[in-house]
């Protein structure tokens, strides 16, 4: 498939791994807790809560708050489902097969959801 689109969406992950499946975008990595612009202007006023914030930022980076699993319709970016995964992917590491979703982990395990 080819996906021509003119919808853009902010996901609030920062994608390790996507796959396509017929219509649908399957997106996995750590969550996103911040905005670079609005936290590099708060750094310059040295806010302290922002402290805060890039250390959540930092465990989810390092796996320790899971991963976020997204599907979402090529057609106009809408979210179709979201699901928790205890662990980050690998780099580029979805793949899709036989109606099932395969991702490995960062912690050497290899997750199969499968719609059956």
């Amino acid at each position: 498939y080819i996906v021509q689109h003119t919808w853009n969406i902010v996901l609030p992950m920062r994608v390790q791994g996507m796959v396509l499946t017929g219509y649908t975008l399957w997106v996995a990595g750590p969550p996103d807790y911040v905005d670079e612009e609005e936290t590099f202007s708060r750094l310059a006023q040295r806010e302290n809560e922002v402290l805060k914030k890039l250390a959540e930022q930092d465990a989810a980076l390092n796996g320790e708050r899971g991963a976020l699993l997204r599907a979402v319709n090529t057609a106009d970016g809408r979210m179709i489902r979201e699901m928790n995964l205890p662990a980050l992917p690998v780099w580029d590491g979805l793949i899709a097969a036989n109606g099932r979703l395969y991702m490995a982990t960062q912690t050497g395990a290899v997750v199969c959801l499968s719609s059956n």
